[in-house]
């Protein structure tokens, strides 16, 4: 067992299964490798219960975008039946094999590259359905970045691309991890709006800074800030801009390329930063963007593109990885 990865909350520990040792290479797939997640007791309680709740909620068709701890352990305290005064809480949970979000962004400024626009409206794609799917399930994840994104590549089917997504294109895509910030919107009444602060530099809504009420803009400022991470290779900065009226509205600082599908992203980044705080039954529009970059593929042909692209990416990694550059 090795350490993984760290944050402010939590320790990460990469480990695998004993009966492994005993079985050839051959034979291993069925045993995949476990993530052993260390945090306070009071997190680790909470993220196995939003997590539980969600295995309840969520469409099935959309259930592999969470990552299901296995188990919960309590550690410390007086009381060894409930663990109600324990200090540490454990979980147990799949291990992501390829990776994160952040490390399929790190493998291109490793080497000098930006990752291609259409694959980043892939991974856009893929967040929205993911996010999309938590919201009609009643829960705002508000913690969502690279890192709390795993990839998912599975199967050996590819075909193009397409929007019913053919052959492994389901066993691709995004899976959400780290619901310690999570909020279970069925605790609450329906109009009630929140305030406080995510903490993490560049992931904080506008609403978050200015110290102004929110609900779901907690998550569209993060997809939007994680697809800029991707689409740039930088994190986000907002700005208010004049409108007419003597309004504004929130744009990022970074100018769009002239020869990117600037209509698009243009609507991308205006709906997800200008959402306004609305109540829970008024969940934001993401199927209609998710649609929007889906028919843009379509209307192209790009699904042979895109799948040629997503295959070299993975080619790229895996040799890097080989090299020992990670």
């Amino acid at each position: 067992m090795g350490l993984a990865g760290s944050g402010a909350n939590a320790k990460v520990y990469e480990a695998e299964y004993a009966e492994v040792a005993s079985v050839s290479d051959e034979d291993d797939e069925g045993f995949g490798g476990l993530a052993i997640k260390v945090q306070s007791a009071r997190l680790a309680r909470w993220e196995w219960m939003v997590c539980k709740r969600l295995a309840g909620r969520i469409d099935p068709l959309h259930a592999a975008g969470v990552v299901q701890p296995s188990a919960l352990h309590l550690v410390g305290g007086t009381d060894v039946v409930k663990g109600s005064d324990a200090e540490i809480g454990v979980l147990i949970m799949p291990f992501g094999d390829h990776g994160t979000l952040q490390d399929v962004l790190n493998s291109y400024l490793r080497v000098g590259k930006q990752m291609d626009e259409l694959i980043v409206m892939y991974y856009a794609i893929e967040l929205l359905r993911v996010v999309e799917s938590l919201h009609l399930a009643g829960v705002v994840h508000a913690d969502i970045k690279p890192d709390n994104l795993l990839v998912r590549n599975g199967g050996d089917n590819w075909c193009d691309w397409a929007v019913n997504r053919p052959g492994s294109w389901k066993l691709k895509g995004l899976s959400l991890i780290d619901f310690g910030l999570a909020i279970d919107l069925g605790m609450y009444d329906w109009q009630t709006v929140f305030v406080g602060d995510c903490g993490t530099e560049g992931f904080r809504c506008s609403e978050m800074i200015e110290g102004k009420p929110w609900t779901w803009q907690a998550d569209m400022h993060q997809i939007a800030a994680t697809v800029h991470a991707l689409l740039f290779g930088k994190y986000m900065q907002v700005h208010k801009v004049l409108t007419d009226f003597d309004g504004f509205k929130y744009r990022p600082r970074e100018s769009l390329k002239r020869w990117w599908r600037t209509e698009l992203w243009e609507i991308f980044f205006e709906v997800l930063l200008n959402f306004p705080t609305l109540d829970f039954k008024s969940p934001p529009p993401l199927g209609d963007l998710r649609r929007m970059f889906e028919e843009h593929i379509m209307e192209e042909r790009l699904g042979a593109q895109l799948r040629v692209g997503l295959m070299k990416q993975t080619v790229s990694m895996f040799q890097q990885l080989r090299e020992g550059k990670t």
